[in-house]
């Protein structure tokens, strides 16, 4: 502006607050059932082109002979639709007096009653028998055919006043799919539908749907299964869409319409630079491609504004605030470096609001919205050179604001290029001052040119879009699989060890969870696992529901076929996981973007961003899972878990693992005892492997002797396993000719060895003599015995030591001890090695 500055210093005896009548529109958010029984609540409305587009296709419904009557309007959360509401109610019923003269022309001589609500986290039904002026009492469930009788019921009362119908309008919509799609039993959508069926048929007793949703239908059914999306869909189709979101000239004429500005108030001066100031950014192209040249008379209109901060704050309101609701608000709030705080700090003098003023607004208020988004990193690189960088004047340091404003947006079509900085810094004395800025800058390694379509920055390396980016990635990972399958092959199989029967057995067992969709469930029922002795020595499942109507029809399906579970497999369901499955999505988006984006290769920061967007993904998906994949920790709310015995519900963490340690005790009752970590385990170590070699060598080549001839001044690792299960379960004792090896009491049995040695012995018998039985099926006993491999192999021995005896016996043969007894442990080392290729 040429001469605002000149006109600034004089003192005049008005102040800029006078110059402005600041319209309430905007300042609050609209009620439907409130604010219709306020008769001025719509005199303010605006009539846009978006708005007047909107209200030709709804009037179309009230004739007769109209077929489409269901509408659906879209829009961002603030950008008027319940104002359109209101003011689409009071139409309807030729309510004049209470509409602004550029409302009146839609006024209809066929009047219909409106009927009006705002939905909730309710039933659909509940909503609509609210705006039919019902009385609702809690908790109730209204069907499909009773909403319908209401209805028509609603129709026929309204004619009877002298309206033709009813238009029933349903704001905040979404609020009602959201319960919708956690509760598919109560069959909203299909009551949806009807509506729309009911209005597209109700001829000449005209009923008009009008619902409003901040977002798609499709937003609210992501939850869902392939089918009930598709359902869902073909729903969204009866109702015809209307989107109500502004483009960025029409918002021009809402803020005039707010501010009020007094232009004849106004100096001539600083109404005609206004004008140009306006003029240069119509033709630069900050308004669109499409903006009319018209729109330049608008520049006095939305003073104090500078022409060149509306489309940055627009952008910035809708990036880091709360939509366009905040634009409003931003002109009436007294918040630190807003409009009402630049008014009040300039007094008398009429200075206008430019970006360098919206950057210190951002800097003051929005800094906790940019820190938990995509634009972390940048602003705080930006936040870090604005402090440490020596900046030699004033125009120096708006430049610097400015083109951090514009690189934080990183929007294309306002890219911070020299043109830009000086139609939005201009005051009719300082060009060369800016120019001059910013080459000195340039040459200083402050500001970095990267072309005349991306204009100045302020780093060097490209910047990638990460809002773009991550668009890009959501459209590319959406799949036709439900997000609770996809939650359930995102979670690996988690092992749960029940630590109180490794205590009182030795033998370190596991249960192994895995997440199975109730869609599953009937096939889980039908091929259950085993235990084979070779993987878990439990097996869990966790169903995942969708909804509440899955959750309730698995319990069913449970309760009626528990008692045929198999040993050892135990169900639970959980509540719908539906949190964490939308925290899926977005961590899955994040690891799209950082696989496909080549740009991050060259931005170190956006690179950093990203990483940290992921790991922020991934913990705020396992934050969501409540614990799920964490049943050893008391985190994950209570479940019922399913079995052959029993149906009980569970805390997890202690209660839990208890529960199944007592299961391992009655599965696994019979198998031994041995509290040796070096031998009971699942996969030996090469210690235990090369000490149970050692340990056979000397059973049988010495056992007649003390310790099997071990040295006693030595604890090698074969004298552990000695102590711990010859000795200990009394297979190895001192009689009176010397020590040998024979078969424990009962009560000898400290080890509980015999179980699997008779099962053993019983399978060799059978065989008859000098018969060879393979030794996988002689291992088979960890089957049902629950004996892990290492102390299988020591017991395989000693069983096949008591064979050899037996034959001997029996055969009435004499024998040397040494000789059969090396025969046997060859015959055993060559089975094992080639039946196991073990040592």
């Amino acid at each position: 502006m040429n001469k605002i500055t000149q006109v600034a210093r004089i003192q005049r005896e008005k102040s800029m607050e006078s110059l402005l009548n600041i319209h309430p529109r905007h300042m609050r958010s609209v009620h439907l059932e409130g604010d219709f029984a306020d008769t001025t609540s719509s005199l303010g409305f605006v009539l846009t082109p978006v708005a007047a587009d909107a209200l030709s296709r709804i009037s179309s419904a009230f004739r007769s002979d109209s077929t489409q009557r269901a509408f659906r309007i879209s829009g961002d959360y603030g950008s008027g639709k319940s104002a359109f509401g209101l003011a689409l109610a009071r139409i309807s019923a030729g309510n004049t007096r209470a509409l602004p003269k550029a409302l009146h022309p839609f006024c209809q001589r066929i009047r219909v009653q409106p009927r009006l609500a705002t939905g909730d986290h309710e039933p659909l039904g509940v909503t609509v028998l609210r705006a039919l002026g019902c009385k609702v009492s809690r908790g109730t469930k209204p069907t499909t055919d009773e909403v319908l009788l209401k209805v028509k019921k609603s129709i026929g009362q309204a004619r009877s006043n002298g309206y033709k119908g009813v238009l029933l309008v349903l704001d905040e919509l979404g609020k009602n799919l959201e319960f919708a799609a956690q509760n598919p039993e109560f069959d909203d959508i299909f009551l949806l539908q009807r509506l729309a069926e009911e209005a597209a048929r109700s001829g000449d007793q005209p009923l008009i749907l009008v619902v409003m949703l901040h977002q798609g239908v499709a937003a609210y059914s992501a939850g869902l299964d392939s089918a009930a999306r598709r359902e869902w869909d073909k729903v969204a189709g009866r109702l015809e869409e209307i989107l109500y979101t502004h483009p960025l000239e029409q918002f021009v004429t809402l803020v005039a319409a707010t501010l009020s500005v007094n232009i004849k108030a106004l100096p001539r001066e600083v109404a005609a630079d206004c004008t140009k100031a306006m003029l240069g950014a119509v033709r630069s192209g900050l308004y669109g491609s499409s903006a009319a040249l018209e729109l330049s008379r608008f520049g006095p209109a939305i003073f104090p504004f500078h022409p060149t901060v509306l489309p940055v704050l627009v952008r910035t309101i809708r990036k880091f605030g709360q939509n366009e609701r905040s634009l409003f608000s931003f002109i009436s709030a007294s918040e630190p470096m807003g409009l009402q705080h630049h008014i009040q700090l300039i007094g008398s003098k009429l200075i206008p609001y430019r970006l360098y003023h919206l950057f210190d607004y951002v800097k003051q208020n929005l800094s906790p919205s940019i820190n938990m988004g995509n634009s972390y990193l940048h602003w705080g690189y930006v936040d870090s050179l604005l402090a440490s960088t020596p900046l030699d004047n004033i125009e120096e340091e708006s430049v610097f604001k400015c083109i951090a404003l514009l690189n934080l947006l990183d929007a294309p079509d306002l890219p911070a290029t020299q043109e830009f900085l000086h139609l939005a810094l201009d005051n009719g004395t300082n060009q060369r001052a800016i120019s001059k800025a910013i080459r000195e800058m340039k040459n200083r390694g402050v500001l970095y040119e990267r072309g005349t379509v991306r204009g100045l920055c302020l780093w060097p390396h490209t910047s990638v879009n990460l809002d773009e980016e991550f668009k890009r990635g959501s459209v590319a990972t959406q799949s036709g699989e439900d997000n609770i399958g996809l939650l359930c092959r995102q979670l690996p199989p988690e092992q749960i060890v029940p630590r109180g029967h490794y205590l009182r057995s030795g033998t370190l067992r596991y249960g192994e969870v895995q997440f199975v969709p109730a869609t599953g469930l009937p096939q889980l029922l039908k091929d259950q696992p085993v235990l084979s002795g070779k993987g878990p020595d439990l097996n869990l499942r966790v169903i995942l529901p969708a909804n509440q109507a899955q959750f309730r029809e698995s319990e069913k399906q449970l309760r009626a076929f528990h008692k045929s579970l198999s040993e050892g497999f135990y169900i639970a369901i959980a509540q719908p996981p539906t949190s964490s499955a939308a925290a899926l999505t977005d961590l899955i988006t994040w690891k799209w973007v950082q696989a496909n984006t080549p740009a991050l290769a060259g931005d170190r920061y956006a690179r950093e961003e990203v990483a940290r967007q992921v790991a922020r993904a991934e913990r705020r998906f396992r934050e969501r899972l409540c614990g799920l994949d964490s049943l050893e920790l008391p985190i994950a709310p209570p479940m019922t878990w399913f079995s052959l015995r029993s149906e009980v519900r569970l805390k997890s963490g202690r209660e839990l693992l208890g529960f199944l340690s007592d299961q391992c005790g009655q599965i696994y009752s019979e198998s031994p005892h041995v509290l040796n970590e070096l031998i009971n385990r699942r996969s030996p170590s090469s210690a235990a492997v090369a000490a149970r070699t050692k340990l056979v060598e000397a059973m049988a080549t010495a056992p007649s002797m003390p310790m099997l001839g071990m040295d006693n001044s030595k604890r090698p690792p074969e004298m552990a396993l000695y102590l711990s299960i010859l000795r200990k379960g009394g297979f190895h004792q001192e009689a009176e000719d010397g020590w040998k090896f024979h078969l424990p009491t009962e009560e000898q049995d400290h080890c509980r060895l015999l179980p699997a040695l008779n099962h053993i012995t019983d399978l060799l018998r059978e065989s008859g003599t000098d018969a060879l039985v393979p030794v996988l099926r002689v291992f088979d006993v960890r089957q049902c015995r629950g004996v892990h491999a290492a102390i299988s192999n020591c017991a395989l021995f000693e069983s096949l030591i008591r064979y050899c005896t037996f034959r001997w016996n029996s055969s009435g043969h004499s024998r040397r001890e040494g000789s059969s007894l090396s025969d046997v442990r060859g015959r055993y080392t060559r089975s094992v090695r080639d039946n196991l290729g073990c040592n």
